[in-house]
């Protein structure tokens, strides 16, 4: 997902680098994969919870930043996993069967 990228201190590491720009498609693949495998696997979701938090300050280090609250934002895979946890919600919330049982109005 990150290449061959280096974080800073690290021998290779380029500076001067512009942009970190991850391929899209592996990102993607890592984490439908740890979003499907945590909804399945109950005993490993703080595994997973963690894999993604290290995820997340790999690609901070990478980009020569703090893993702090402000600069959260600037993570794509963080980016991506709350888009694929907020259309997996929406997806569940919208199913026919559990509109009624959580009192959803159908003519809202």
């Amino acid at each position: 997902m990150f290449g061959d990228r280096k974080c800073q201190g690290e021998t290779g590491f380029d500076e001067q680098t512009d942009e970190f720009l991850p391929d899209d498609v592996k990102q993607t693949i890592v984490v439908e994969t740890i979003f499907r495998k945590a909804q399945t696997e109950h005993d490993y979701t703080g595994f997973y919870a963690r894999l993604c938090t290290q995820i997340v300050r790999l690609e901070l280090a990478m980009k020569s930043m703090k893993t702090v609250l402000t600069n959260l934002k600037f993570s794509q895979f963080r980016q991506k996993l709350l888009t694929n946890c907020r259309d997996s919600f929406e997806k569940l919330i919208n199913t026919p069967d559990l509109k009624g049982e959580i009192g959803v109005d159908e003519n809202e």
